[in-house]
């Protein structure tokens, strides 16, 4: 059995024990299970999501006995190419046309030729990406810009690629994406500054733009905050959603190490959520916090302190969720 909680795919909890445990991470234990459960299955899930893993460890990692096996189960996936489609949502509206980005890499020591199409049904239209060819070795990203001219409108279709060398087809693969028809596509940023902050949560005016922590007192432990929904710095935002509609959260978040690197958030009075525990340390980052379907007018979101030191400057909105 395999779950992904959140975040970035081929990122587990450690034995699946959130309560238990507080790493969370590319876990190499689970290569063998999705490798072996694609050739049984054939479900292109699991050989994602074994790649996605495979990309996030190093040689020390690579080097375990099991690897080499389990690379040989999801071979026909990387040969001749790995084809990876960036998103498998993509939304559009009348003024706002958008692209579908095929990324090939070049796995075999000869040139291939990529191209990539998609015939959609209305109200949708497609235009086929120009032909690329791609190197040994490296990789060439495909455009197949999408159009449509209805308010509304969801289709789930396939993105056709093809591989050749010479006038020899080598694969063709079928992605499949969906396509969401909006009547405008909205995008909102709320900066901390905006928001009202509880204590010990406070605003560090030093970081610029400003941000909010709880800061790491003389006495802290390296113990998260417990999901009581009361305990630890708060700040809530508000603001106007000009839309009804489906829309992916994000945060801008700067991780100070294992043990400053997670919120717990809350929208619209709703059940809290763990945030993060994922994502590089020392840098600005921003992270996913799933979608949320909200109705046009007011709305809050409220970020609690989990783990302090953990900062935070801003959250985003946005009806193209991925």
């Amino acid at each position: 059995m395999t779950t992904e909680p959140m975040g970035t795919p081929g990122r587990f909890w450690y034995k699946q024990s959130p309560h238990n445990s507080r790493r969370y991470g590319a876990t190499s234990q689970t290569f063998t299970a999705l490798t072996y459960a694609y050739t049984l299955g054939r479900d292109p899930w699991f050989a994602k999501v074994a790649l996605a893993l495979y990309r996030q460890t190093g040689p020390g990692i690579r080097s375990i006995s099991w690897y080499p096996q389990g690379l040989a189960q999801v071979a026909s996936v990387i040969t001749p190419a790995e084809v990876t489609l960036e998103s498998e949502m993509l939304t559009v509206a009348p003024d706002a046309p958008g692209v579908l980005k095929i990324a090939v890499r070049n796995t075999t020591d000869e040139p291939l030729a990529a191209t990539a199409e998609c015939n959609p049904p209305p109200p949708f239209t497609a235009t086929p990406a120009d032909r690329a060819i791609v190197p040994p070795g490296q990789t060439a990203e495909l455009s197949v810009k999408v159009r449509t001219n209805d308010k509304m409108g969801r289709a789930d279709v396939r993105v056709r690629v093809v591989l050749m060398r010479g006038r020899d087809a080598l694969r063709i693969d079928k992605l499949a994406c969906t396509l969401t028809a909006v009547p405008r596509i909205v995008r909102l940023l709320v900066p901390v500054s905006a928001a009202v902050l509880t204590a010990p949560m406070v605003l560090d005016r030093k970081q610029q733009p400003p941000a909010a922590h709880t800061p790491r007192g003389a006495g802290f432990a390296a113990k998260p905050r417990p999901s009581d929904g009361v305990s630890g710095g708060t700040a809530t935002f508000a603001f106007d959603v000009p839309a009804s509609g489906r829309y992916r959260l994000q945060t801008e978040v700067y991780w100070l190490d294992g043990a400053g690197n997670s919120f717990y958030i809350q929208v619209d009075g709703e059940a809290e959520k763990l945030l993060g525990n994922s994502g590089e340390y020392k840098k600005w980052i921003w992270i996913d916090a799933g979608t949320v379907d909200f109705t046009a007018g007011k709305h809050r979101v409220r970020i609690r302190t989990r783990e302090d030191g953990a900062l935070l400057r801003a959250v985003r909105f946005d009806n193209t969720p991925r």
